[in-house]
């Protein structure tokens, strides 16, 4: 009696699981977006909760393109609501999976892509700055508690690097390898070539304290107004670079 009652439990649940799979993905989203402020906006939305499409995303006002998604059964497995997706745009593509866990975390996975960085520093609100060159990105993982990041690894890279203004200067290539110890995040961060040595490390710890600490060294070949606002940063050392350190509270 009670191995029938579980399967008709499973039966329902199951079933349930079903309609909420193919309620179409318009009004669910309709629904979240009249409940609570998001700096995630989406139009032309077609197909349901399970498998659908948006052909224009947009966070904090920049245009990221269309995006597909598709729920990944395994996740449920896990206890976790996550989406495969790809997201395609002028100068971006983005393909991952991404979604929240059990205990709201949200979670991104298998994060491959390349996205303009002009188009971060405005995902970013970021205006005093507007930076040059593409961001490519290779994360295996990342989780983020209560608007936190607590666990990061990947590596990304600042390709063709630069800055539009205040400033116009070119500044080559710049790699940040980033791991992950029991909610720490450790970040190097070094330069791949161009008229500018880079070298560094950055930490964010499990308690919020962040330090940044890099040390920048224009080379022969780089553009007199880079090395005006690299010597601009801090004192410089007896060889020419320049000593930069952060630290504080998120």
């Amino acid at each position: 009696m009670k191995g029938k009652a579980g399967l008709i439990l499973l039966g329902l649940l199951c079933y349930l699981a079903f309609l909420l799979a193919n309620v179409p993905a318009r009004h669910a989203w309709g629904w979240a977006a009249s409940s609570a402020e998001m700096p995630l906006v989406m139009g032309g939305i077609s197909g349901t909760i399970w498998s659908g499409e948006a052909r224009q995303l947009a966070y904090n006002g920049a245009n990221l393109g269309g995006v597909k998604w598709r729920l990944s059964p395994r996740g449920l497995l896990q206890g976790s609501l996550l989406y495969r997706f790809n997201l395609r745009g002028q100068g971006q593509q983005l393909a991952g999976t991404a979604g929240l866990a059990i205990n709201g975390d949200l979670i991104i996975s298998k994060l491959k892509g390349m996205i303009k960085a002009e188009l971060v520093a405005r995902m970013m609100q970021q205006r005093f700055i507007q930076p040059a060159g593409d961001v490519d990105l290779d994360l295996h993982g990342v989780r983020v508690e209560q608007g936190r990041p607590n666990a990061v690894t990947g590596t990304i890279r600042w390709q063709s690097a630069g800055v539009k203004s205040p400033v116009t200067a070119a500044i080559g290539s710049i790699e940040f390898n980033i791991s992950s110890r029991e909610g720490d995040i450790k970040t190097t961060i070094r330069d791949l070539g161009g008229p500018l040595s880079v070298k560094g490390n950055a930490a964010l710890n499990a308690d919020g304290n962040y330090q940044i600490s890099v040390r920048m060294l224009p080379k022969g070949s780089a553009d007199p107004g880079l090395v005006q606002a690299i010597r601009a940063l801090g004192q410089q050392d007896g060889s020419g670079g320049v000593n930069i350190k952060y630290s504080g509270q998120l």
